[in-house]
């Protein structure tokens, strides 16, 4: 008996999990963008560093539909594909990465820009930072 209420009770829940889903990500609902926390503006300087840490906020929407991260680095200010130096895909429980210091050039401005990708579908818009690389 106890084993039938188990399997039936399993069974609602398996079918009502992807209407909820959908539900979640319809029209209406707009993924939160990422709240960037470094290096956000400025100069970064990467004297006597072997890599620069980029952090992102732990709190932006629900993690239980989180699928990954899209992390792209550009050179320079302008997003576009010729300017793309590194793109990757970062698990959903991550907040940071490391990039090697040896892919920034003295002087230069590079942007980064990262967005919640969701499992429905569902993304966040880009959130941008830019920033210029001292090595005083």
């Amino acid at each position: 008996m106890k084993g039938r209420l188990f399997l039936s009770m399993l069974l609602v829940f398996l079918f009502i999990t992807p209407v909820f889903a959908r539900g979640m990500f319809s029209e209406n609902w707009d993924p939160p963008q990422v709240r960037l926390i470094y290096p956000t503006g400025d100069e970064v300087s990467l004297s006597g560093q072997d890599s620069l840490e980029f952090k992102w906020s732990k709190f932006d929407g629900s993690i239980i539909y989180r699928d990954y991260y899209d992390f792209r680095l550009y050179k320079g200010c302008a997003t576009l594909e010729d300017n793309l130096i590194l793109k990757q895909r970062i698990d959903y429980d991550e907040y940071s990465i490391k990039v090697k210091a040896d892919l920034f050039q003295d002087g230069e401005v590079y942007t980064w820009t990262l967005r919640q990708v969701y499992r429905a579908d569902g993304k966040s818009d880009r959130s941008y930072s830019t920033f210029k690389i001292i090595r005083k």
